[in-house]
């Protein structure tokens, strides 16, 4: 059986539309794993994290303009391990949390007059359900494969005390898709029980 989560996880910025946009996740959890027979772990764990979505809306100098969105989270989830085969563990995860210091920052425009300004969103449930597939080729070399959707809300802001304009409530619902290949320095098996 795999081994209780516990660790980092950080994705790389991703490019979407045509916006230039960047998205960074930084994504923690820590959790116990209890058996449920020889082949299956279901682990209860708390997770937080960080999120942070850069969009470029109007192109470069000298009307750029950006708005720069982020949010931390915290939550309790759960994750179901199977061996369903010898060096084959599937996995589904679940997690209900809050957002907390929610905002939205804007940038200067050189040409139509736009002020910097900061809008404070609220905080809004957040939910994750992923599912992910991992192989052991070695004990030292395994490949993964994922994909996880993730949905929450940003709250509308105050009215602006410098011009009166606010930022508007929304939803967000992503969902990513990941592939990658692993190295072990240890040669360890990755299942313990057959």
């Amino acid at each position: 059986m795999a081994k209780p989560i516990t660790g980092l996880r950080l994705r790389p910025p991703r490019t979407s539309g045509k916006d230039g946009a960047e998205i960074w996740d930084a994504d923690f959890r820590f959790g116990k794993g209890f058996d449920l027979g020889a082949t299956a772990m279901l682990t209860p764990y708390i997770g937080a994290g960080y999120h942070y979505w850069n969009r470029n809306l109007t192109g470069g100098f000298p009307l750029a303009y950006r708005e720069e969105y982020e949010h931390g989270y915290a939550g309790g989830g759960l994750m179901l391990q199977w061996v369903p085969v010898q060096r084959l563990v599937l996995e589904v995860h679940g997690l209900v949390g809050s957002t907390f210091d929610a905002k939205m920052a804007t940038s200067n425009t050189v040409g139509p007059v736009i002020r910097p300004q900061s809008y404070r969103l609220g905080s809004s449930e957040l939910y994750m359900v992923g599912a992910s597939a991992d192989f052991a080729f070695t004990d030292r070399w395994r490949g993964n494969v994922g994909v996880e959707w993730t949905r929450f809300k940003y709250g509308q802001s105050a009215p602006s005390l410098i011009d009166g304009t606010l930022e508007p409530g929304s939803r967000t619902d992503t969902v990513t898709v990941r592939a990658g290949i692993g190295y072990s320095f240890y040669a360890t098996p990755v299942v313990a029980k057959y």
